[in-house]
């Protein structure tokens, strides 16, 4: 592919690399940096506080847009972003600590489907699957680099040099939209009452499950970033360097698999058998991890880089799948995917607290692939594309 960075996707597929960098680089520890100042059992509950406020903010994203453009609208959230940053990595206060990690959350999801926007209104249908792959690889190459990175400055300076890190990406980022999109025409979004919104997404069953497909997907990845990290070093006993290779190998399925598996949508396969055949692995490498007891790095890498090899196939099929099915205007149920994942963050915390009250750590991981297994219910009858 010829890239030059005057090709708006190219700017793009570059902006979300940045953006998932720093995302990537807190989102494993930040669970443990909360437990620094709170039981870590009931941190799930501030991912939940933050979901909230993200699902509140992506209702009113219509709105927001069509009064100030998509411009204007991204920058503002960089910057809350990257002074969020800034406080994480300087403040004391654990009260005030909790208040701005719960901003922090809910912006990147406001962050993540501005971006969304921007692609989808310099995409083609033909293409999506293509597109949806280049736009994830982009930040999944963040993730898979992000780990190993991440245990290093852990070792060298502490949880705040994360965050400064993560700040430091940030800059660029805004520096680079700002230069790009100052020319950006919005078309008129779609902005529907909650109510209308929610029965369009009812009355098209393939839309509906495909949001349930993508709603079990965000509520493993929830579980995973919330108490993995937490589960390899307070339960097993790796140190943090030895967490970040585990989860470097671990990423590699969405930098070699995301691309290649979009274009087979696009051309050969429909995204129903790809997606069934990623909840398959999922639920079996997931139920996995709860018969592992030994601090074996190898094993644990595979076992982990496992459950990503399905949740990679199952990530970029219900992309593929459901922007072939709207456009850029369709910002209300572009809104209502995204919400998948806040929503996710509500639900898991709270049963994952309530389950950690009665269960031991381990068996949250077979919880976790009965949970993961009910996607089945929706892919298995999604309508193919192809």
């Amino acid at each position: 592919m010829n890239f030059r960075l005057n090709k708006p996707l190219n700017i793009l597929y570059l902006a979300s690399f940045l953006f998932a960098i720093h995302l990537a680089l807190t989102s494993f520890v930040n669970s443990s940096f909360l437990g620094q100042h709170i039981n870590s059992s009931t941190v799930g509950i501030l991912f939940t506080i933050g979901s909230v406020l993200a699902i509140l903010a992506l209702l009113q994203m219509p709105r927001i847009l069509n009064r100030f453009g998509e411009y204007k609208t991204i920058l503002t959230l960089v910057s809350l972003g990257g002074l969020s940053l800034f406080g994480l990595a300087t403040i004391s206060s654990p009260n005030l600590l909790i208040a701005i990690f719960v901003i922090y959350f809910a912006v990147n999801s406001l962050i993540f489907f501005s971006l969304d926007i921007l692609i989808e209104n310099y995409s083609d249908d033909e293409t999506t699957g293509g597109t949806r792959g280049l736009f994830l690889t982009s930040m999944n190459i963040a993730w898979v680099l992000s780990p190993m990175i991440a245990g290093f400055i852990i070792v060298k300076m502490g949880f705040t040099g994360i965050y400064i890190v993560s700040l430091l990406a940030m800059v660029p980022l805004f520096f680079l939209l700002f230069n790009k999109f100052k020319k950006y025409k919005d078309p008129e979004y779609v902005h529907a009452p909650f109510k209308k919104t929610f029965l369009r997404l009812i009355e098209n069953k393939n839309i509906l499950k495909v949001f349930h497909a993508n709603f079990t997907l965000q509520f493993f990845y929830s579980w995973m970033v919330i108490y993995t990290p937490i589960y390899l070093n307070q339960v097993i006993g790796f140190p943090w360097d030895k967490i970040g290779i585990i989860f470097t190998i671990m990423l590699i399925p969405f930098v070699i698999l995301e691309i290649p598996l979009g274009r087979i949508a696009d051309k050969w396969l429909g995204e129903k058998e790809l997606m069934t055949a990623g909840f398959i692995i999922m639920t079996l490498a997931t139920g996995t991890i709860a018969f592992i007891g030994a601090p074996k790095l190898l094993l644990w890498a595979l076992i982990l880089f496992t459950t990503r090899i399905g949740a990679s196939m199952v990530e970029i099929m219900t992309e593929t799948y459901f922007f072939k099915q709207v456009d850029g205007e369709d910002v209300d149920l572009i809104s209502f995917f995204r919400n998948a994942s806040p929503l996710a963050y509500i639900i898991a915390p709270l049963l994952a607290t309530v389950f950690l009250l009665i269960f031991p750590f381990k068996s949250l991981f077979i919880a976790l692939a009965i949970i993961v297994a009910l996607g089945l219910i929706s892919s298995l009858t999604l309508k193919d594309t192809q």
